[in-house]
């Protein structure tokens, strides 16, 4: 194993010298060191402990083109985790990543991602974790020529170097240091119904009776269509063509526990009645000119509320206030990522430098408010970046309804739980198109063993529109997650006070098994449910790479002993869980 307690890391070749910085480390607790870097000096080598590094300026960095920094170290044979929600794979050694967050439905085959965060783990003993998230990227040793880089604009920076002989070292490393984590509700866990959308109050207590009547547990309904208009000043109201009887709705949802939440947008229309009022008191991020920067792409001319003006934020809150009291519990907090290079904000900073906060400075904005109502509740946030540990959950974003997009949300999943989004989920069956049932039924006995549970899609994702298999499927798979629910529950509050994942990868839990070092098609559901989803069309059976112990079928208590690759049938009636045997 090359996990290993101290680490060396030297350059082979003397470093040149680069003026213009200055360095400044010091310790932060055990075995970890902060970097403060800032121009001015003639600075450029870093020595955190054993880790050795190099930092040199930038003139012109990134889609603003101002002054940047690039930390370069030393690569070495490693594996490295994190870097927030990554759908092409779970080591990224080797690789390229942006920070700088994107709404690209399906992730451009791996390569975008709506969840950018400085968090990187590595195999060879060391994490490194930034203080702040503007633009930037990682080069990590991808031209193979021994050199990891991490690029950001700005020149005043302050990072974390944590050394450690294993994982889970590291990760409580980086809790200790940037955390708390927030918690979700215990009402969170079960599972929760969706579509894009109920168009009406009809149409969703039909989904509700349908669930309920199946003997289908139901812990939460997504409404995306509750919005009025704009034009008369109720984009933040319920619409009362759409919901004429909407006490009884929320009282069919209370008699059954039900929590209802809500889509939300950071957003204003000029034709709103609220516009001028917020143009007014300068609530709305702006053009350097010093207009209202109107959007240019998806919800275009809108205005984005600038959540760096307490003002503002307060002012939003009251809109939304009247939404929460009648009887919602959380809101899926969409969008966030519309912030250009030169947008200006409130506080002073730019584009460049929030355009990846700015989606958290927003959920935090939410959370507040219901903070204040005293409401136990949870985001289902799209976009996030260093600091949504405070505003969970995150959700995956847009997926195509098909098996390659199913096969990337494993990766997707655990780089996002050890980057610091423990509590993550999908829209299973897909978001975008109509998936077949085979495919409806796999998506479902995968995501009913990750954090969240939750079907949706631009088309109806009810089990029983796929056919009586599939309906079938779901409710046993919908019961099992209930019976799960206590053990959510504590894999919940552990994270909270640790940072470990829910969803963690194989070597998180089994370091010394190299086999795991790059596994990311199988998982653990905390330390003791092994999950080993079926992710190819027509597939009956896969090979379960099982640790050392021995490992019980959840249903059909077929028992393997480990350490053993094996061929195991995984039938569509039945889960793709191993349970440890203690």
């Amino acid at each position: 194993m090359r996990w290993i307690a101290s680490l060396w890391l030297v350059f082979l070749m003397a470093m040149p010298s680069f003026a213009g910085l200055n360095i400044s480390v010091s310790p932060a607790g055990k075995s970890a060191f902060r970097v403060d870097i800032s121009p001015g000096g003639t600075d450029s080598v870093i020595r955190a402990g054993s880790w050795t590094g190099e930092v040199r300026p930038l003139d012109a960095y990134g889609r603003a083109k101002v002054p940047g920094i690039e930390i370069s170290w030393p690569a070495a044979s490693e594996e490295i985790y994190g870097l927030g929600q990554r759908f092409n794979s779970l080591n990224q050694a080797g690789r390229k990543c942006e920070m700088w967050i994107r709404d690209e439905p399906g992730q451009s085959g791996g390569t975008a991602s709506y969840f950018c965060t400085p968090v990187l783990f590595s195999t060879r003993g060391y994490a490194l974790f930034a203080a702040d998230n503007p633009e930037g990227d990682f080069d990590l040793n991808s031209s193979h020529q021994g050199t990891n880089r991490y690029r950001r604009a700005g020149q005043t920076a302050t990072f974390y170097i944590a050394v450690g002989g294993s994982l889970k070292e590291l990760l409580a490393a980086r809790a200790r240091i940037q955390g708390p984590f927030r918690g979700i509700p215990d009402w969170a866990w079960g599972p929760w119904i969706s579509r894009n959308s109920y168009e009406n109050q009809g149409e969703a207590e039909a989904a509700i009776r349908g669930s309920l009547e199946r003997g289908i547990p139901v812990a939460a309904i997504v409404q995306e269509a509750w919005k009025g208009t704009s034009e008369n000043g109720n984009f933040n109201n319920f619409s009362t063509e759409r919901w004429p009887r909407l006490s009884e709705y929320f009282k069919l949802c209370a008699d059954n526990n039900i929590r209802t939440i809500l889509w939300q947008v950071p957003v204003i229309h000029p034709s709103s009645p609220e516009y001028a009022d917020g143009v007014k008191a300068g609530y709305f991020v702006k053009a350097p000119d010093g207009s209202v920067r109107a959007r240019r792409h998806w919800l275009a001319d809108f205005a984005n509320v600038d959540f760096t003006n307490p003002g503002a934020v307060a002012w939003w809150k009251d809109l939304l206030r009247q939404a929460v009291r009648q009887g919602v519990s959380g809101f899926k907090v969409d969008d966030g990522e519309d912030i250009e290079p030169e947008d200006v904000f409130s506080d002073g900073r730019r584009g460049w430098q929030l355009h990846n906060e700015y989606s958290v400075l927003y959920a935090r904005a939410v959370a507040s408010l219901f903070k204040e109502e005293k409401i136990s509740s949870i985001l289902w946030v799209r976009s996030s970046s260093l600091g949504g540990e405070r505003t969970p959950a995150l959700w995956a974003g847009d997926q195509y309804a098909n098996w390659e997009q199913l096969r990337s949300l494993v990766p997707a999943g655990l780089s996002a739980g050890i980057s610091g989004a423990p509590f993550w989920g999908h829209d299973i069956g897909g978001y975008i198109g109509t998936p077949s049932p085979e495919l409806y039924i796999r998506w479902a006995q995968f995501g009913a063993f990750c954090p969240l549970m939750q079907y949706h899609g631009q088309t109806a994702r009810e089990p029983w529109n796929f056919g009586k298999e599939a309906e079938d499927a779901y409710k046993t798979l919908a019961n099992l997650r209930m019976k799960l629910k206590p053990t959510l529950i504590a894999l919940g509050n552990e994270a909270t006070k640790t940072g470990l994942p829910i969803m963690r990868p194989m070597i998180l839990e089994f370091p010394d098994d190299p086999r795991f070092l790059g596994e990311d098609s199988q998982y653990m559901l905390g330390p003791d449910h092994l999950v080993a989803p079926i992710l190819q069309e027509g597939a009956m059976r896969r090979v379960v790479k099982f640790p050392k112990g021995t490992w019980v079928h959840l249903l059909d208590k077929r028992t393997f002993k480990g350490p053993v690759d094996a061929d195991v049938e995984i039938g569509l009636k039945s889960v793709p869980v191993f349970v440890r045997k203690k």
